[in-house]
Formats: C-alpha cells, sequence, structure tokens
C-alpha cells in the first residue's frame, strides 16, 4: 500500500497548511503522516531530513522560495 509521508522543516501545526493538510488527508485514499523537524540551521536540518527518509522512497522536494518550472 502506498504512504505519504510530509516532512516538513518548522512548523505547520497553527498555520494555514494544517488546514489543508487535514482537507487533504480527508481526500485522499492512502496514509498520509506529517514528520515536522526544527533545527539550529540548515546543515542540522538536512541532516535531520536525509535521517527521515526511508530507502528506496520516491521523494519530491518543495521549497516556498523555489522557482516554477513550466511542463
Amino acid at each position: 500500500m502506498l504512504k505519504i509521508d510530509i516532512i516538513a522543516v518548522g512548523r505547520m501545526r497553527g498555520h494555514m497548511f494544517e488546514d489543508a493538510f487535514r482537507e487533504y488527508s480527508k481526500r485522499i485514499l492512502w496514509p498520509l503522516n506529517l514528520i515536522e523537524l526544527e533545527g539550529r540551521d540548515q546543515s542540522e536540518e538536512e541532516a535531520k531530513i536525509l535521517k527521515a527518509l526511508k530507502p528506496g522512497a520516491y521523494t519530491i522536494m518543495l521549497d516556498e522560495r523555489g522557482k516554477d518550472e513550466r511542463s
């Protein structure tokens, strides 16, 4: 069975993303899990993200400051 883990740096709870997460978790058929990480600096955050990734997982990374790509 497909399982979706969302690994977020920072807190989503109490934020507008929390409402979206709850709404989408009701709509999709697969288990949806939120993993929130915090770090003192970027290198600590990177290490925590890599530790949270499961071997063989299909990974998609998003950045709110990222550049939009056209299909």
